[in-house]
């Protein structure tokens, strides 16, 4: 007799089953209702003060662009199964905020703005231009080729810092 494991955690979501007395079918994920809902309001009053009222021209504008955004949000991440795209999305936005600031002495003093990695190092900005704009070259500082008919310059000496003296 084979045993079954049950390792991926139960996920128990509440649901919505009517809506001002239209009737839902099988209910909708109550947090994708207020989030969705929330999202769609906000986009709706954005369009609404830059383009006006829907009309037939913009109204793909209106809907299209929240539902999309709500759809892939609410899916179910592939990294982690109890998480949904949205909370990686949140936590990726919160790294690139918070996160790049360095520990220094086990925080015994605050770490300065410039001490933190630049966050082109993050955003690998040479791939996003790269798709962008695939005809436009890497940045001169990493190119390893030197093109025909230049000299090429000469690389600053790398230098070190001084011993450090431990009693």
């Amino acid at each position: 007799m084979e045993g079954r494991v049950y390792t991926k955690s139960f996920s128990l979501e509440t649901r919505q089953y009517d809506l001002f007395g239209l009737d839902l079918g099988e209910g909708i994920p109550r947090t994708l209702l207020v989030a969705g809902g929330g999202l769609l309001l906000a986009w709706c009053g954005l369009m609404w003060l830059l383009l006006g009222p829907p009309t037939k021209a913009t109204i793909l504008l209106y809907a299209t662009v929240p539902g999309l955004l709500i759809w892939f949000a609410f899916k179910a991440s592939k990294r982690v199964t109890r998480r949904r795209v949205l909370v990686e999305w949140i936590l990726w936005a919160r790294f690139l905020t918070r996160g790049r600031k360095p520990i220094i002495n086990l925080e015994s003093r605050e770490a300065h703005r410039r001490e933190a990695p630049p966050l082109r190092d993050l955003l690998d900005l040479d791939w996003i231009i790269s798709v962008v704009n695939p005809t436009m070259t890497p940045l001169e500082e990493w190119q390893t080729e030197i093109p025909e008919g230049t000299a090429a310059r000469p690389r600053p000496p790398i230098t070190t810092g001084g011993l450090i003296r431990l009693n």
